[in-house]
């Protein structure tokens, strides 16, 4: 019978520790393979874990502004949205109605007016788009819906044209109403009066969109289509003159605020830009974080995958070697 020696229980108990250790280099080549990056950070910044707890935070600090930037383009291009679909709705319609009006075409000033009342409330709804819980064209106050419904405004209107004793009356009644602080602030825009929660774009910066539900040109573009729409109702039957007279000063009031919201729309593009110009500043500065931190962190993929190719035939000799020393006895130790 063959007697193992002593040396054979030190080299079992030797094999199972350098077993063990493979087994350890295994899963950290593992892990490196996979990530990318080296397990072992104190020993990648030789201690100075600080420098990698700097870059993370910036990295992060990246991440957030991109999200912020993200949802701030969101909003912004709701906001543009909701502007060119109300220069979209107006679709020339001052023109249109002073052609209908010297053409003395019934029929084309009550397409008129019924366009009107319909591009009034298509306008209203545009410009009550909401981003989450938060109402764009409500000023300060975003929880708040930013109009009363249409018909509100289309009675008052009418009723101040019925009411008025002549024409430049009804039209002083009218101006009045949609001045500052008039009755359209008070009964038809629900908003705030400050200007709506500045617009994050990261890094601490921001922008302010300047429009709300009161701007003065969609209250012209309101006040303007509210006076073609309800001035023949209001009117004696007949008034022929006085109906010419509203419709005329309805169209104007359009015109006016055509170059207003034309003038919005470019300021909102200026906004986009800037937004855009931020973004790729993030962009540029998570690339060289993201150098930064490979070069400090990184580990070779395919090296890592080689080693780990390597710990495996390294980790079946030594279970093999293992094995057979496992026969050893307490019988053939003695």
């Amino acid at each position: 019978m063959q007697v193992s020696s002593y040396p054979d229980l030190l080299s079992y108990t030797r094999r199972n520790r350098t077993t063990a250790q493979i087994r350890d280099r295994l899963q950290t080549a593992s892990e490196e393979a996979v990530t990318g990056l080296k397990a072992d950070m104190t020993a990648a910044t030789k201690g100075d874990l600080g420098q990698a707890h700097l870059l993370k935070k910036a990295q992060s600090d990246i991440e957030q502004s991109q999200q912020i930037n993200t949802l701030s383009k969101s909003r912004l291009n709701l906001v543009s949205g909701a502007l060119t679909n109300t220069l979209e709705t107006i679709d020339n319609i001052d023109s249109r109605a002073i052609i209908a009006l010297h053409a003395e075409n019934v029929f084309g000033t009550d397409a008129i007016i019924s366009e009107a009342r319909a591009s009034i409330e298509n306008i209203m709804s545009a410009l009550s788009v909401r981003h989450g819980e938060r109402n764009l064209f409500s000023g300060d106050q975003t929880d708040a819906p930013t109009f009363e419904d249409a018909d509100v405004l289309l009675s008052d209107i009418e009723g101040l044209i019925s009411s008025a004793p002549d024409t430049a009356s009804a039209l002083t009644a009218i101006d009045d109403y949609f001045s500052d602080g008039g009755d359209f602030e008070t009964r038809i825009y629900q908003g705030g009066d400050g200007n709506a929660p500045l617009l994050p774009i990261g890094n601490g910066r921001s922008l302010q969109v300047p429009v709300s539900g009161s701007h003065e040109s969609i209250k012209d573009v309101l006040k303007g289509l509210a006076i073609m729409a309800t001035a023949k109702n209001a009117l004696p039957a007949g008034d022929k003159e006085s109906f010419n007279t509203l419709v005329t000063n309805g169209a104007s009031s359009i015109t006016q605020a055509t170059n207003g919201l034309v003038k919005l729309e470019a300021e909102i593009g200026i906004l986009n830009q800037s937004l855009e110009t931020a973004s790729k500043q993030n962009e540029s500065e998570a690339i060289a974080l993201s150098t930064a931190f490979q070069n400090l962190f990184g580990r070779d993929q395919y090296e890592a995958a080689a080693e780990l190719q390597q710990l495996q035939v390294q980790l079946e000799a030594s279970y093999a070697i293992t094995a057979r020393l496992s026969n050893l006895t307490l019988t053939n130790y003695l």
